[in-house]
């Protein structure tokens, strides 16, 4: 339905070649509409105050110019959204004498705000699509990038996923965790950065200056810093493209009582989740989060559950990174000290292997409780759009 009646326009270097969007236009919705929709997604951080209309055939800025079509923008989750782009976006439609009233934005900023412009927001909604689509997307952009043909289908996905699956190339259920850690035992926590971000240095430093660095799983690209075998498979992706080694933690997880996850940025004022806690989710761990302020609340929202009867999660209750990151340091410690790891990683099987479950089927396109949430919200903004 959506590849035919709502084309897909698929932008160019600064905006993002997603695999997502296709996949969603292949699902059983109807949309309360008569009208073209245009549909792009774009990062935030790549856009600058380039004319993203030069994009689109003379046809489509017309259908905009009479109102026979709705620009709809995914302002793909990503950190820096501003309200400076949204005006400008505001000013690139004027210039083109196109109503800002056509338009949706799919944002995760709360804070973002236009007298016409329609948003869904992700946090408030709850629906949070940027982190399902990372997960619908991460399986084929390997296929994605090196140039392969053919639709990226629903059933494609399914038979992706099912050999990924299959591989244990992401997945670690509680019972292969028991046995391995009773066979072998386990550092502490391990924590893998792959991108320079100015609070991964903060934590960087905190842990070597608490000693809980040398012996656990810790990884900084950045600073060259790397667990056995983890320096060759990323060094290798900038040539194979095979972006399913960003996920593959599973070695690591093995000899990890926790995974510390590492989120990509501390600053907002609002909860953020990227990809990163598939690290726990998916290799049935414990997860510490460092993140924005109150992001388990996010998670609890989701369905998942957090570790609150098992250790203090105080640390995503302080406001300021540096806080978070002491009371972090903290726990870890607390964790180290613990004489019986095995168990108490048993005491946590309910929860651990809950949000294990929950992954998947969080992971499952259809049908999917968030995207259904998602295009009830999408039908409202269509609906005032008339």
């Amino acid at each position: 339905m959506f590849v035919e009646k709502y084309p897909f326009i698929e932008m160019g270097d600064y905006l993002t070649n997603t695999v997502a969007p296709k996949i969603f236009h292949q699902l059983d919705y109807d949309l309360d509409t008569n009208k073209t929709i245009l549909h792009m997604a774009m990062w935030p951080c790549h856009f600058d105050t380039q004319d993203f209309f030069t994009q689109f055939t003379d046809e489509h800025i017309k259908l905009l110019q009479d109102g026979q079509a709705i620009l709809y923008i995914e302002f793909m989750s990503d950190p820096h959204q501003k309200q400076e782009q949204i005006d400008t976006i505001r000013k690139l439609c004027e210039r083109r004498n196109i109503d800002c009233n056509l338009v949706i934005m799919l944002v995760s900023n709360p804070n973002l705000t236009d007298p016409d412009i329609k948003f869904i927001y992700e946090y408030n909604t709850g629906t949070q699509l940027g982190v399902m689509f990372a997960m619908l997307g991460f399986s084929l952009r390997s296929e994605m990038f090196a140039g392969h043909e053919g639709e990226y289908s629903l059933n494609n996905l399914n038979k992706r996923l099912g050999a990924i699956s299959h591989h244990n190339i992401l997945l670690t259920s509680y019972e292969e965790q028991l046995q391995h850690k009773k066979k072998y035992g386990a550092k502490d926590f391990m924590l893998l950065q792959r991108t320079i971000r100015p609070h991964r240095d903060i934590i960087h430093n905190k842990l070597v200056e608490a000693g809980l660095w040398e012996n656990n799983n810790c990884s900084y690209m950045h600073k060259g810093i790397f667990l056995p075998d983890e320096e060759t498979t990323l060094r290798e992706i900038p040539k194979t493209r095979d972006f399913e080694k960003m996920w593959y933690h599973r070695p690591y997880a093995l000899d990890s009582w926790v995974v510390c996850v590492s989120e990509s940025h501390d600053y907002s004022n609002f909860p953020w989740l990227s990809e990163k806690w598939y690290q726990a989710m998916l290799n049935s761990l414990p997860m510490i989060f460092l993140g924005p302020q109150n992001s388990l609340d996010l998670f609890r929202d989701f369905g998942f559950k957090t570790f609150d009867k098992y250790f203090n999660e105080c640390y995503d209750k302080q406001s300021s990174f540096e806080d978070r990151m002491n009371e972090v340091v903290t726990l870890l410690r607390d964790i180290g000290s613990i004489d019986n790891k095995l168990s108490w990683y048993e005491s946590m099987r309910d929860v651990v292997e809950h949000n294990y479950n929950h992954t998947i089927d969080f992971w499952t396109p259809s049908p999917n409780k968030y995207l259904d949430n998602f295009v009830k919200l999408f039908n409202n903004a269509l609906r005032s759009i008339g």
